[in-house]
C-alpha cells in the first residue's frame, strides 16, 4: 500500500510535495504550546 502512495507523491512537482508535506505535518503534529513556557513566569 505504502508503494503507491509514495509512487503517486514521487509523480507530484516538488512545490506539491512540499505542499502536501505541510498539511500532513500540521493535520497530524498539530502545534502544541511548548510545555515549558507554561512552567515559567
Amino acid at each position: 500500500m505504502w508503494r503507491y502512495v509514495y509512487e503517486a507523491v514521487g509523480e507530484l512537482k516538488k512545490a506539491d510535495q512540499l505542499a502536501l508535506f505541510k498539511a500532513m505535518k500540521q493535520d497530524l503534529y498539530p502545534k502544541e504550546e511548548n510545555k515549558m513556557e507554561k512552567l515559567l513566569p
